[in-house]
Protein backbone atom coordinates (compact mmCIF):
# COMPACT_ATOMS: atom_id res chain seq x y z
CA UNK A 1 0.00 0.00 0.00
CA UNK A 2 1.41 3.81 -1.12
CA UNK A 3 0.95 6.41 0.79
CA UNK A 4 -1.97 8.19 -0.98
CA UNK A 5 -3.94 4.58 -0.89
CA UNK A 6 -2.79 4.80 3.28
CA UNK A 7 -4.08 8.29 3.58
CA UNK A 8 -7.31 7.79 1.46
CA UNK A 9 -8.32 4.16 3.46
CA UNK A 10 -7.06 6.55 6.78
CA UNK A 11 -9.59 9.58 5.84
CA UNK A 12 -12.67 7.54 4.75
CA UNK A 13 -12.54 5.65 7.74
CA UNK A 14 -15.26 5.91 10.24
CA UNK A 15 -13.38 7.07 13.70
CA UNK A 16 -15.82 8.27 16.29
CA UNK A 17 -16.56 6.80 19.48
CA UNK A 18 -17.48 2.84 19.29
CA UNK A 19 -16.40 2.78 15.97
CA UNK A 20 -13.04 0.45 14.84
CA UNK A 21 -12.91 1.15 11.26
CA UNK A 22 -10.22 3.84 11.71
CA UNK A 23 -8.44 1.77 13.89
CA UNK A 24 -8.29 -1.48 11.54
CA UNK A 25 -7.18 0.73 9.09
CA UNK A 26 -4.19 2.29 10.68
CA UNK A 27 -3.54 -1.15 11.94
CA UNK A 28 -3.43 -2.69 8.12
CA UNK A 29 -1.38 0.74 6.77
CA UNK A 30 0.93 -0.18 9.76
CA UNK A 31 2.09 -4.15 8.34
CA UNK A 32 3.56 -2.81 5.78
CA UNK A 33 6.66 -1.28 8.41
CA UNK A 34 6.32 -3.24 11.30
CA UNK A 35 6.92 -6.42 11.90
CA UNK A 36 4.25 -7.44 14.57
CA UNK A 37 0.98 -5.53 14.56
CA UNK A 38 -1.78 -5.49 17.43
CA UNK A 39 -4.94 -4.24 18.01
CA UNK A 40 -6.69 -4.26 21.86
CA UNK A 41 -10.13 -4.38 22.93
CA UNK A 42 -10.33 -0.42 23.11
CA UNK A 43 -9.16 0.01 19.75
CA UNK A 44 -5.59 0.54 20.36
CA UNK A 45 -3.46 -0.35 17.42
CA UNK A 46 0.53 -0.80 18.81
CA UNK A 47 2.90 -1.79 15.88
CA UNK A 48 6.83 -3.49 16.55
CA UNK A 49 9.40 -3.25 15.01
CA UNK A 50 12.64 -5.24 15.67
CA UNK A 51 15.70 -3.73 14.21
CA UNK A 52 17.99 -6.66 16.26
CA UNK A 53 20.68 -4.87 17.18
CA UNK A 54 21.39 -5.22 21.17
CA UNK A 55 20.55 -2.03 23.26
CA UNK A 56 19.14 -0.54 20.68
CA UNK A 57 17.21 2.95 20.97
CA UNK A 58 13.14 2.94 21.50
CA UNK A 59 11.51 5.15 19.63
CA UNK A 60 8.10 5.84 20.31
CA UNK A 61 5.24 7.44 17.61
CA UNK A 62 1.87 8.28 19.16
CA UNK A 63 -1.10 9.91 16.97
CA UNK A 64 -5.18 9.58 17.72
CA UNK A 65 -7.20 8.21 15.22
CA UNK A 66 -10.58 9.64 16.89
CA UNK A 67 -13.10 11.87 15.08
CA UNK A 68 -15.81 14.24 16.46
CA UNK A 69 -19.34 12.35 16.14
Amino acid sequence: MDLMECLESLCGAAGAGGLEEAAHAAAECLKEYADDVRMDALGNVTGIRCCGAENAPVILLEANIDEVG
